[in-house]
């Protein structure tokens, strides 16, 4: 388990995309998950090639946005409800959001162009 994870290149630019991952294994030594830290505001487009790549279907945060005035980490999906935003070449809609106590849970559709 190396740290980093290539992204698949860049069509627009051409280059490889380096995301702060490591990938995790199960019990058997199968993939299991890539772990990473929250997206810079200039690698979000990255963070959803990654997430495009390797075919995930969860995405897990653990942390907040901000914590009074300091900022977490950035927000790397759309503020609105079914108002899709596009970061690289990748289109994000939050179709559903569910809140909780002390977490929320958004369907988030993922597509390209």
């Amino acid at each position: 388990m190396a740290p980093g994870v290539t992204a698949a290149n860049d069509e627009s630019s051409g280059a490889h995309s380096y995301i702060n991952a490591s990938r995790l294994s199960d019990y058997r030594g199968g993939p299991l998950c890539v772990v990473t830290q929250g997206p810079l505001e200039n690698t979000v487009a990255d963070f959803w090639r990654l997430v495009w790549q390797e075919g995930f279907s969860q995405v897990v945060m653990l942390t907040r946005t901000f914590e009074f005035i300091k900022i977490m980490c950035v927000q790397y999906w759309p503020p609105h409800l079914k108002k899709p935003e596009t970061y690289g070449e990748f289109t994000v809609v939050v179709n559903e959001e569910e809140c909780y106590a002390q977490y929320r849970v958004r369907k988030i559709y993922l597509y390209i162009w």
